[in-house]
């Protein structure tokens, strides 16, 4: 019974008297340092490094020592506060023993525009800036010699020559704001565990690309233009490029994809799906012989409106991505893909006529286990996910979701750029 039930039914007075009675009956409350430590890190994983070491570290010496632990070190992300609150600490207690060697997760997001990229980030791989009693320059510092994965976000450029990137790094994701990055820097191409790569914003030389690393699988560009020697990475098993629709790099791409025979998932994200010369995007996908992921987004709004060829290829598709409008001109493509698993709607309102029938085909779908709604919606408009869920689809959510126990998510969003990052990261 809710508490306004239980006063409705005892009267005020004698609900009072009860509550009173309750709280001289309660035991003090615990102190904070009595909790379990597994508990209190389990909490501790899922806050960002600044916000643990400014507040919780804190509270007592037991939170401090696991804020500090070597399983939270291990995966190191200092979040996105304009503010160097922790960072400084973080980078200092890295150099104890129960931070060394204990990083493989390190993500460093710093929008400051004053220069403080290089301050936070060099400490962290080159020993002479974080001790200066130490004068062994260019070698990473001893915390990052088991480090993985590294992503770096920064709003002003930093000194390339003076980054050493630690030779176990598998997975690599570089975002500066710099348009006259001439070449990328040398130690890239040396990093031989190299399996994952993501480059943002960066400028670079594409001859270079295809000699970054031998080894490499996951390839993400966003940055013009295509990379010409795309075709030499035979490699790769997953790709996300975000080129801008020129003639060129779209004529680069066209001829690259068909080379790429073990690629596994392809996103292609705000691009002209329009043929270039003799052949498009969209008829490459065929010789893509063992593609399961399929993330596109068609921009064209106007001209000869592309669709996703049928066939033998479709069957192979367990997760698909695409704009409303390229799926209403593709019919027979949910159709082809038998096997398809997860299936994710961009944009639209699918609310009549051939939506109708869209709806239909994926509500019949025999192995569709989730369904990904990303409508857009108009700038001001109330977002009410259950009616216009219904709006969107004609029937209320319960009823499709009722056919299967499948798993149905909707969101309102304004760009693509959520909906493939979060896929290219669960592909990883």
């Amino acid at each position: 019974m809710c508490l306004g039930a239980y006063c409705d039914v005892h009267g005020a007075e004698h609900t009072v008297h009860g509550i009173s009675g309750c709280a001289a009956e309660a035991p003090p409350p615990a102190s904070f340092s009595t909790l379990p430590d597994e508990l209190v890190a389990a909490i501790l994983s899922h806050m960002a490094a600044d916000e643990r070491h400014c507040g919780p570290a804190l509270v007592c010496r037991q939170w401090s020592r696991l804020c500090y632990s070597p399983e939270l070190l291990a995966e190191l992300d200092t979040g996105e506060s304009e503010t160097s609150c922790g960072v400084d600490t973080v980078i200092a207690r890295l150099d104890w023993p129960a931070g060394r060697s204990a990083l493989t997760s390190l993500e460093l997001s710093l929008s400051d525009p004053d220069g403080l990229a290089q301050h936070y980030w060099l400490p962290f791989t080159t020993r002479s800036q974080l001790a200066v009693a130490t004068p062994t320059a260019g070698a990473p510092h001893d915390s990052c010699l088991r480090l993985q994965r590294l992503t770096l976000r920064a709003a002003a450029i930093i000194d390339l020559r003076a980054t050493v990137l630690p030779a176990s790094l598998t997975h690599l994701t570089w975002s500066e704001r710099c348009d006259d990055l001439e070449d990328l820097p040398a130690e890239v191409a040396a990093l031989t565990s190299l399996r994952s790569l993501g480059l943002e914003d960066c400028g670079y030389t594409p001859e270079r690309v295809a000699a970054l690393a031998p080894s490499l699988q996951h390839l993400r560009l966003e940055v013009t233009p295509a990379p010409i020697a795309l075709d030499q990475l035979t490699g790769l098993q997953a790709l996300h490029l975000r080129p801008a629709a020129f003639p060129e790099p779209m004529h680069a791409i066209t001829n690259a994809l068909p080379c790429l025979s073990r690629l596994t998932g392809l996103a292609l994200v705000g691009i002209s799906l329009l043929p270039w010369g003799q052949a498009s995007l969209l008829e490459c996908l065929p010789h893509l012989t063992a593609l399961e992921r399929l993330a596109i987004c068609d921009r064209d709004t106007a001209g000869e409106a592309p669709c996703l060829p049928a066939g033998a290829w479709a069957a192979r598709l367990r997760w698909l991505a695409a704009d409303w409008q390229l799926l209403l001109r593709s019919p027979g493509l949910l159709g082809d893909a038998d096997q398809l698993e997860r299936l994710a709607i961009m944009g639209g309102r699918v609310c009549h006529g051939s939506g109708k029938r869209l709806w239909d085909t994926v509500a019949a779908h025999p192995c569709l286990c989730r369904l990904d709604l990303h409508p857009t919606f108009s700038c001001g408009e109330t977002f009410q996910p259950e009616p216009q869920l219904a709006a969107l689809v004609r029937r209320p959510a319960a009823a499709i979701a009722a056919r299967r126990p499948w798993g149905l998510t909707f969101a309102a969003v304004e760009d693509a750029g959520p909906l493939w990052a979060g896929m290219l990261a669960e592909w990883d």
